[in-house]
């Protein structure tokens, strides 16, 4: 018959067993994952290359394009193109060996020397201006196809010879990756190139990963191209085989030896138990002292979380309550050390807030650490699990530490005799803002109801967290609610009400240092064509610059503001109005540098008027009346006149 501790012999080899088989199978699981991911990595590269290289003939269709812009008559003139041909060819990349013409009919327009005569339908163009056709078995070179427009309308197709074999099998040498097989495909199927003989190969019509017949493949789109890149895996099947079988050895080998523990571990349980009733009496003594010690210890931890919770009340500075809960730590005399440690922008955590004994020691070897070294071992772990630590911070024997972890444990932990800790995640709208770390002295300090209290602070210190950051939030709200209201949205300057606001400031300042206040506004000549032409996302770009610019060359106190659409309005101090020409020649050099439109470098013109105060004692309203009229002249004038700018006057 079966006797328990058989019964639970069997248990026990069974569980071993069964774990150890799951952890091969996770190995083998994690070999045929790597395999997916070199067939990726390949795949994707050799997409990127074919980029690369159709890059080179999309620049010589571009140039070719150019010419015939520029000399429409050329594929008229079949003994002249073909003379330019047979230059062309120097020019070009050196896989180009021939060049020649079609007409978007078919039919051939001109040709460089001994170049084969392509069939139109045989290039396969797509939704692209750059077509492939297929290798042709004569010459092995592939043709590669540009669209030559006009006005929007093909006007002829370039077709270049290259021998793309060369140039591909070049590159797959240099990727040192024998076991993967490469393949270039168009769009409709026909195959380009390969990097092996083989060129059977069976493929579905979805991106991505698939296994077709026991072949591994990745799929990979190219953009410059109507086609698509493979990448395949078939020996190394064979490796994962060898793989699966070490591992079945290995769980072999686990298996016997651990027959051999369980054996031994019965041996000396019976001495364990009977040792275990001569202690007994003792550990049930002890344990009465202990509990009357944690008794007392759970009883101070239960007033600072009163403290806190007072604080939390009351808390309006967030670096303040945070370095004041780790004081309030440490004064229940029952912690050596207490810390909150805030990742920085490296997401390292380094101690921010802290307290106790061992504060200074800590602040001194955290400043000699580089700031993207991770050092602070048992609150890293606790930062990078997303749970509660606890246990010997000098005995981290489950983990391997860095040589900087090393000297963390040295100069911190052991220097200062910290035997026990815990560190807890403090979480802030269920993200993690930083660990609270405590140390003590004591070996095995932190029990469970020690740590359900600890807890409680970190659980108290997320609410404060969150109850500030809202409060903050809502302040942030309320200050960008009156900034909108004065300032442009788009370009950041003030706007119409913001200037309004502030004229009155730059009016008493004139009048202080008996200065002219130059009001002027400012917008940009045919400024609806660059929305029409390059659209409004560039307009608005032009806009963000063109506003950037004034404001570059004005002073700090001096107005710069836009009032709607392309209008701009400036209120500057001045002694005359040669200090408006001296601005404006100075902004009009400033428009001598392009502006961006897109991809595009575009050049603007503007117009300007000003009327000086108090020359024109008016209101406000009075004041941007007479400087649009100055302005409006100026734009009137725009094709005869000297200057851009102009100055209001009564008569005008």
């Amino acid at each position: 018959m079966i006797n328990q501790p058989k019964i639970r012999l069997i248990l026990e080899l069974v569980i071993i067993s069964a774990i150890i088989s799951g952890i091969a199978y996770i190995a083998y699981y994690s070999i045929e994952e790597n395999a997916k991911e070199k067939i990726e990595d390949q795949s994707m590269l050799l997409s990127i290359v074919t980029d690369e290289f159709m890059g080179y003939y999309v620049t010589a269709g571009v140039a070719f394009n150019n010419m015939i812009l520029q000399n429409p008559d050329l594929i008229h003139d079949r003994p002249n193109l073909d003379y330019v041909l047979s230059n062309y060819t120097v020019h070009l990349a050196s896989q180009i060996k021939s060049v020649e013409v079609l007409s978007p009919a078919g039919s051939l327009i001109g040709s460089s020397p001994n170049a084969s005569k392509i069939e139109l339908s045989d290039l396969y163009f797509g939704q692209k201006d750059l077509g492939i056709g297929t290798i042709s078995t004569d010459t092995r070179l592939l043709p590669v196809g540009y669209r030559i427009k006009e006005d929007g309308k093909i006007v002829a197709i370039l077709v270049m010879n290259v021998d793309i074999k060369a140039l591909f099998e070049k590159w797959a040498q240099s990727t040192k990756h024998s076991d993967v097989s490469l393949y270039l495909f168009r769009l409709d199927g026909k195959l380009l190139w390969s990097s092996v003989n083989n060129t059977k190969l069976k493929i579905g019509r979805n991106f991505g990963y698939s296994k077709i017949d026991g072949m591994y493949l990745w799929i990979e789109p190219v953009s410059g191209i109507e086609g698509f890149s493979v990448a395949v895996i078939s020996s190394n099947a064979i490796m994962i085989l060898w793989y699966r079988d070490l591992i079945y050895l290995i769980v072999i080998w686990l298996f016997v030896a651990g027959i051999i523990y369980i054996f031994y571990r019965k041996s000396i349980q019976y001495e364990q138990e009977i040792q275990s009733l001569v202690n007994e009496q003792r550990f049930q003594i002890e344990e009465l002292t202990e509990q009357k010690k944690r008794f007392e210890i759970l009883k101070k931890m239960y007033d600072s979380v009163i403290l806190v919770e007072k604080e939390i009340l009351n808390a309006k500075d967030e670096n303040a309550f945070l370095q004041s809960v780790c004081d309030r730590i440490t004064e229940t005399g029952l912690f050596d050390f207490a810390g909150i440690a805030i990742p920085n922008d490296k997401k390292v955590l380094r101690y921010k807030f802290l307290s106790g004994n061992g504060k200074q020691t800590v602040l001194k070897v955290q400043n000699e650490m580089p700031n993207n070294i991770r050092a602070l071992l048992v609150s890293e772990i606790a930062f990078k699990s997303q749970k509660i630590y606890v246990g010997s911070p000098q005995d981290i024997s489950t983990f391997e530490i860095t040589e900087y972890e090393k000297v963390w444990m040295e100069k911190v932990y052991k220097a200062n005799e910290w035997k026990s800790g815990i560190s807890i995640p403090i979480f802030q709208n269920e993200k993690i803002f930083g660990i609270l770390s405590v140390f003590s002295k004591e070996e095995d300090f932190f029990t469970d109801d020690v740590k359900a209290l600890a807890e409680i602070f970190a659980r108290l210190l997320g609410n404060a967290l969150e109850n500030m950051e809202a409060r903050a939030k809502l302040i942030s709200q309320l200050f960008e609610s009156q900034y909108l209201a004065t300032h442009d949205p788009l370009t950041g300057l003030l706007n119409r009400i913001g200037i309004m606001e502030r004229v009155d400031n730059v009016i008493a300042r004139s009048k202080r240092e008996k200065k002219y206040m130059a009001f002027g506004i400012m917008d940009i000549d045919d400024f609806k064509l660059v929305n029409d032409i390059y659209g409004h996302s560039a307009g608005d770009a032009l806009l963000i610059e063109f506003g950037g610019r004034i404001e570059s060359l004005l002073r700090g106190e001096d107005l710069i503001g836009r009032i709607g659409g392309d209008e701009f309005v400036m209120v500057i101090l001045v002694n005359s109005e040669e200090d408006i020409d001296a601005l404006m020649s100075r902004f009009e050099r400033s428009l001598a540098q392009p502006f961006k439109a897109g991809d595009e470098d575009i050049y603007i013109k503007v117009s300007a008027g000003f009327t000086l105060y108090p020359k024109d004692d008016n209101s406000f309203d009075a004041l941007l009346r007479h400087a649009d009229k100055a302005m409006y002249i100026k734009k009137e004038m725009k094709n005869k006149r000297e200057k851009f700018w102009g100055i209001y006057k009564e008569d005008i």
